[in-house]
C-alpha cells in the first residue's frame, strides 16, 4: 500500500500565459485552414501534424506538480522533471523570497523548459549563473531552496509554508 504525499500542489499557469499560448497555436491553425481550402487533399499530413503539434503543446504546459513523498521532492513540468532526495532535504535552506526585489534570484535563461508572460517552468539559469529547476506563475511570494551542491530550486507554491513544515516533518520522521 502506497503512503499518500505529505504534501502535494499544482503551479498552473496564469491566464495570461494560456491566452497567450491559444493566440500562439491559432496561426498555424488559421494557415492549416486556408491550405485545406485551397487542396483539401493536404489534410492527410496537416492534421495528424496539427494532433502532434498540440499534443506537445499539452505535454510540455499543463502538468506542473511539486510533490513530497518520503524519498524527496518530486518536481514535474511535462517533459521536464527534478528530484531531490529525502536526505538532501534540508528545511534550513528554504526561504521565501520576492523576485521584484531579489532579481539575482530570478531565471534568466531557459535551458530546456517553458517561457510564457509570468509563467516559467523548467530547467533555467539564474541571473546569477547558477542552475535552477523553476515552477513560477508569479514573481511573489516565492520559495527558493539552495542546496549545499546540486541545482537550486524555485518554485510559487500557494502554500509554501506548509510545504517548508511538511519538509521539517519529513526530517524528523
Amino acid at each position: 500500500m502506497t503512503r499518500p504525499p505529505a504534501f502535494q500542489e499544482t503551479i498552473a499557469p496564469p491566464p495570461l500565459a494560456w491566452a497567450v499560448l491559444a493566440g500562439l497555436l491559432l496561426l498555424p491553425i488559421g494557415f492549416m485552414s486556408a491550405v485545406l481550402a485551397r487542396d483539401p487533399r493536404a489534410a492527410s499530413v496537416l492534421v495528424p501534424a496539427m494532433v502532434f503539434v498540440l499534443a506537445l503543446v499539452a505535454v510540455l504546459v499543463w502538468p506542473c506538480r511539486l510533490r513530497l513523498d518520503s524519498r524527496g521532492l518530486h518536481l514535474r513540468h511535462g517533459l521536464f522533471r527534478h528530484t531531490v532526495a529525502a536526505a538532501d532535504l534540508d528545511p534550513s535552506r528554504w526561504r521565501r523570497i520576492d523576485l521584484d526585489h531579489e532579481r539575482e534570484a530570478r531565471p534568466l535563461l531557459r535551458t530546456m523548459g517553458t517561457g510564457l508572460p509570468r509563467f516559467r517552468g523548467g530547467w533555467y539559469r539564474l541571473r546569477d549563473r547558477r542552475r535552477a529547476f523553476v515552477l513560477l506563475n508569479r514573481w511573489a511570494p516565492a520559495w527558493i531552496y539552495e542546496p549545499a551542491t546540486g541545482p537550486v530550486v524555485l518554485v510559487t507554491p500557494a502554500r509554501g509554508q506548509a510545504l517548508v513544515e511538511a519538509i521539517r516533518t519529513l526530517g524528523r520522521g
